[in-house]
């Protein structure tokens, strides 16, 4: 079992996606109208997602799993279209090696579904069980689970959040049992192969877990560790006080919405040996009450 993540982070705002630029897709087709592109407003975390306009029934890009598997997880962050689409219209497709097993798609009232991969473009259930339970142009995070290798007993369960929730599922949908998923394993998955209406929607944060029968929840992501420096240094005024501080500053990480303030009370200290000073700090941040001896700092970026 290995989770595998795909992120479009650090290209430019507006530009046109291509295969160079996608890394690590195993497929890569635009037949005009169709266009990708980068977009800020799709990502998360102040990053570029992708912008995905399907004119016709076409694939634009393909990932595969990291080992292909009876059992799969999915986890992705996609942004409602503007409004319905005039007909059904599919955007997102886990595969086999030589075909659809399953679905992710939008009604022409709003409603989020999954399709499996039986005849006349597969039996549809719904995860949002009433129109308007998702907004127009909002964000959301779905997660899919699939059992395959079936045509018959294929199972298949999804539920809806917050982008960054793994609790409280705005939406659920009753799991499947008997779907139509090909005699065959599961291999990949496909953005926008939209079936015979166009569709915009916004694609961020897919992550996909061969053999995992759990939800994977949202996307984590290493920040840097913040570049400290030592500013003002006051030493105790006294032999035995305790009134010295140290001022630190340091730059802003990306993707960071808080940092720690750490403290140790050695020079050569093992991250064990620091303890949390205060939260939610801003550069420059002092550190008071020390005495005399050594000290060592550290701030900790945070999401």
């Amino acid at each position: 079992m290995t989770l595998k993540q795909v992120l479009w982070d650090g290209q430019t705002n507006g530009a046109t996606a291509t295969s160079a630029l996608l890394t690590g897709n195993s497929g890569y087709t635009v037949t005009a109208p169709s266009t990708i592109t980068f977009s800020t407003a799709d990502g998360m975390r102040g990053t570029t997602g992708l912008r995905v306009n399907v004119g016709t029934a076409t694939a634009i890009v393909r990932y595969d799993m990291n080992a292909d598997n009876d059992i799969a997880a999915f986890s992705l962050v996609f942004t409602m279209p503007a409004s319905a689409p005039g007909a059904f219209a599919q955007f997102f497709s886990v595969r086999t090696g030589s075909g659809r097993a399953a679905s992710l798609g939008i009604s022409t009232n709003g409603r989020l579904y999954v399709a499996d991969a039986g005849a006349s473009g597969g039996t549809i259930t719904y995860v949002t069980p009433t129109a308007g339970t998702l907004a127009y142009g909002s964000q959301y995070r779905v997660e899919l689970r699939l059992q395959g290798n079936s045509t018959t007993a294929g199972k298949i369960n999804c539920a809806v959040y917050s982008p960054s929730s793994t609790s409280s599922a705005i939406a659920t949908m009753t799991p499947v049992t008997n779907a139509n998923l090909t005699a065959a394993t599961l291999h990949q998955v496909e953005i926008g192969n939209s079936g015979p209406t166009a569709i915009s929607v916004g694609l961020e944060d897919l992550q996909m877990d061969d053999g995992r029968t759990t939800e994977i929840g949202p996307v984590l992501v290493p920040l840097a560790a913040p570049s400290v420096t030592a500013g003002t240094t006051t030493n105790p005024s006294a032999t035995g006080a305790t009134d010295g501080s140290q001022v630190v500053l340091w730059a802003a990480v990306a993707n960071a919405a808080s940092y720690d303030a750490y403290k140790a009370t050695n020079t050569s200290p093992a991250q064990s040996d620091f303890a949390l000073v205060a939260s939610n700090v801003t550069s420059p941040y002092t550190f008071t009450g020390l005495g005399a001896g050594p000290y060592a700092f550290g701030i900790m970026a945070k999401p």
